[in-house]
């Protein structure tokens, strides 16, 4: 069976006859597609959980153990980002904002173009605009980087475990519950 529309090309293939490549294509989109539709949504921090080459586990010390904040992944693919400390402690009098011991110390601020490469699954920021400059390792974000966090969706639950990790720091995981419009 030999057709022009890939379509009928996939359902030969799925019938048991020959699979050609454009089918493949048209599956790896579809995954695509819906990798991207379980991560689009206002997602709220419920915590970050560094594990230590020691085995010990902790909340990143930039956010501490109550960490707030959200990302949002748009249709239109941008994202935003702002996480921070609610427990830091206040600027000091003529600080300016950022400077250690302020509560704005080390937000994550940032928005960027984004997509998902199936093979993590990635999720990919291209970053746009950046408010304030989050860690990346010892070196802080500039527009033009791309970044990548392996997720995973589990009910309204969204993961993010970034690539590059602090020094002693052996598993890092964001953790996002789905923001609902309660009314």
């Amino acid at each position: 069976m030999r057709t022009s529309k890939p379509y009928l090309r996939c359902a030969a293939a799925l019938a048991g006859l020959t699979l050609t490549g454009g089918c493949a294509s048209m599956v790896r989109t579809a995954s695509v597609a819906d990798l991207e539709k379980q991560a689009v949504g206002a997602w709220r921090l419920v915590k970050t959980e560094q594990k230590l080459a020691d085995g010990t586990v902790r909340a990143k010390p930039a956010y501490g153990p109550n960490g707030t904040g959200y990302i949002i992944y748009d249709t239109s693919h941008m994202m935003c980002v702002f996480l921070a400390n609610p427990d830091a402690p206040p600027p000091v009098p003529g600080q300016p904002r950022g400077e250690p011991g302020s509560s704005m110390e080390n937000p994550a601020s940032y928005c960027a173009r984004w997509h998902v490469d199936p093979r993590g699954p990635w999720m990919v920021h291209k970053i746009e605009m950046i408010a304030r400059s989050p860690e990346k390792g010892a070196t802080a974000l500039k527009v033009g980087d791309q970044i990548k966090r392996q997720f995973r969706r589990e009910g309204d639950r969204l993961y993010l475990r970034p690539t590059e990790a602090a020094p002693g720091v052996v598993d890092y995981v964001l953790t996002f519950e789905r923001v609902r419009n309660d009314g």
